[in-house]
């Protein structure tokens, strides 16, 4: 059995809020769903490293990733099984900018 490598970034703000973004409806895997940054872990990139240019791609944010949350396991929509591991990130700057992965965000 093969799971690709996910990553997902609990983006915090200095007074204690996160980000969240809501699935494109168009998306394959649980379209409109309310979530945290993240996205696939890329052949020779560290975790970090792809949480990193996640969150730039997908919101347009500069981050500081931190320490580990938390390590999960999910199978997408399309039957593709993933692991996933959630670090807690430290907003450094920008706006948020969406991606067309995503409709909203709060």
């Amino acid at each position: 059995m093969t799971h690709k490598l996910a990553v997902k970034g609990i983006i915090r703000r200095n007074d204690g809020k996160i980000l969240i973004v809501k699935r494109s409806k168009n998306d394959d895997h649980l379209p409109g769903v309310w979530e945290t940054v993240g996205g696939t872990v890329e052949e020779g990139a560290t975790p970090e490293e792809a949480l990193i240019r996640e969150i730039m791609e997908e919101v347009g944010l500069d981050v500081e990733v931190g320490e580990l949350f938390n390590v999960f396991n999910f199978t997408k929509d399309n039957g593709e099984k993933k692991i996933g591991i959630t670090f807690l990130c430290n907003y450094l700057s920008r706006d948020v900018m969406l991606s067309e992965e995503h409709s909203d965000f709060q």
